[in-house]
């Protein structure tokens, strides 16, 4: 049986690393782009636009698509749907070159950080009985960058949605999206490289006994991943330990647990009580209880 880690965006930014959507629009790499945007309605400033503290490109292609479609119905008020997939193309090799950018051939990991001790140990807080010390067996990682691998070269890592090291990385929304007519490209399953080197995290459940999320955000763009994988754990006939890291305070406690009563269609209840999920704390590595929670209801 197999131990399996899985891990989003969050990894690697707990390791100090700028690989968010928001750290990519304030780079000067898109900003050279933006430069090039000939039409007030294109994507690109329509993605400047919606840039702040927090923002998911792939949510706003979606939105995006629609808006155009508004637009393309006003005659004075035009945006061809072939400029659209022009810079779709120019964000996406854009946002290659910018992650390539923050991984130069010798990089200096910070071991200390939480995702390195993880990874390195198999686990984070000791301390509780039903963790003994194990290492992982394979990583999964929706994430296109090479650090799992760079952490730990020895631990299979299957890249979900493609990878840097292959250039050719799955940028996209879900098949549940209704796209207009002409932004077939915007469906991650239309690359060529999803899910190509893998049967899906679903079909690893028959032979898993132990899954940890680590920093994975759980968005609808990857329901074709998550739904699958709850599916086969609700009806799993043996015992699988999962666990999930929580980055901040109750509220994003209570929004991950919000997610995954979705993603178990409305039986987290039984999810809880067949397998007893452990939430860990990456704020103080502790296991999240009630005394947890009542202490950190602000964050």
């Amino acid at each position: 049986m197999n131990k399996i880690l899985v891990t989003g965006n969050g990894f690697d930014l707990n390791l100090g690393l700028k690989t968010s959507y928001q750290n990519f629009l304030n780079s000067e790499e898109f900003k050279e782009i933006l430069d090039e945007e000939i039409s007030e309605y294109g994507l690109l400033n329509y993605l400047d636009k919606k840039s702040g503290n927090w923002v998911d490109i792939e949510h706003e292609l979606k939105s995006f698509s629609l808006t155009t479609m508004r637009r393309n119905k006003d005659p004075h008020d035009f945006l061809p749907v072939q400029d659209a997939k022009k810079n779709y193309n120019k964000i996406k090799r854009t946002l290659t070159d910018y992650l390539n950018s923050l991984f130069p051939n010798r990089l200096s990991l910070p071991n200390q950080a939480s995702a390195a001790i993880l990874l390195k140990e198999g686990s984070l807080t000791k301390q509780l009985a039903n963790l003994p010390h194990r290492n992982f067996d394979k990583v999964y990682t929706f994430n296109y960058t090479p650090t799992a691998q760079r952490l730990l070269s020895n631990i299979p890592v299957t890249y979900l949605h493609g990878s840097l090291q292959d250039n050719n990385i799955v940028f996209g929304v879900e098949d549940t999206a209704k796209l207009p007519d002409g932004f077939e490209y915007l469906y991650k399953s239309s690359s060529p490289a999803y899910s190509k080197d893998s049967q899906g995290l679903a079909a690893e459940m028959n032979d898993c006994n132990e899954i940890h999320f680590f920093g994975v955000s759980f968005g609808y763009t990857d329901d074709s991943h998550f739904k699958p994988l709850f599916k086969q754990l609700l009806t799993a006939q043996h015992t699988v330990k999962v666990y999930f890291y929580v980055h901040g305070g109750s509220s994003d406690y209570f929004s991950l647990v919000k997610r995954l009563r979705e993603l178990t269609e409305y039986k987290f209840d039984l999810f809880k009580q067949k397998y007893q999920p452990i939430f860990i704390s990456l704020k103080d590595k502790q296991e999240i209880n009630d005394k947890w929670l009542s202490t950190h209801n602000n964050g």
